[in-house]
C-alpha cells in the first residue's frame, strides 16, 4: 500500500508541477505587449529616429545588450536574416538603452552592419524585462511575433511569423 500511495504522491507532484511550472515558463518566453512605438530612439550618430517614422514597411525589433550573451550569440543569425530579407519591405533594428558610447564600440569592434539605435530611456520602465526581445510587425502596426529570449529557441516559428505577412521570404 505504501508504494501506491507514494507513486500516486508523485503522480500528483508531478502534475501540479507541470500545471503550475509550465505556464509561468512558457510566460516567460512571451515578451510584454507594449506599444514599441512609443520606444524614444536615436541613431548612434545622436540623430533622432522615430519608429513611428517607418511606414509601408514591416517592422522586425530585436531588444539587445552588449552584456547579454544570448543577444551577441544571435548577431550572426540576424546579420543573415537581414540579408533575407527584401529592403523595400522590411526594416530590421536593434535597439539597447546603454550608453552611446557602449553602443558604438561594440558595433565598431564587431563589425556588425546591423542597424542599431539607442532607447532614450530605460527599456525596463516600458516593460522590457528579459533580453533579447524580439517583435514582428506588419505594415498595419499588428504584432505578428513578440518572444523573449535567444530567436534560435523560436526559429520557425519567428521565420514562420515573417512568412505569414511575406510569402516570398526565402527559406
Amino acid at each position: 500500500m505504501k508504494g501506491r500511495e507514494m507513486l500516486v504522491g508523485i503522480i500528483l507532484g508531478f502534475t501540479l508541477t507541470v500545471g503550475i511550472v509550465y505556464p509561468k515558463v512558457n510566460d516567460f518566453f512571451t515578451a510584454p505587449s507594449i506599444d514599441v512605438f512609443q520606444i524614444a530612439t536615436v541613431k548612434l550618430d545622436k540623430s533622432s529616429y522615430s519608429l513611428k517614422d517607418i511606414k509601408d514597411k514591416h517592422l522586425i525589433i530585436n531588444i539587445w545588450a552588449t552584456w547579454c550573451a544570448p543577444c551577441i550569440k544571435e548577431m550572426p543569425y540576424l546579420t543573415s536574416l537581414e540579408d533575407r530579407l527584401n529592403k523595400e519591405e522590411w526594416q530590421l533594428v536593434l535597439i539597447s538603452d546603454e550608453e552611446l558610447e557602449k553602443i558604438i564600440s561594440f558595433k565598431e569592434k564587431r563589425e556588425i552592419k546591423l542597424e542599431m539605435l539607442k532607447a532614450t530611456e530605460s527599456l525596463s520602465a516600458v516593460g522590457i524585462k528579459a533580453y533579447p526581445t524580439t517583435y514582428v510587425i506588419d505594415k498595419n502596426d499588428q504584432v505578428i511575433f513578440r518572444r523573449n529570449g535567444e530567436l534560435k529557441l523560436f526559429q520557425k516559428e519567428f521565420e514562420d511569423a515573417i512568412k505569414s505577412i511575406d510569402p516570398e521570404f526565402p527559406e
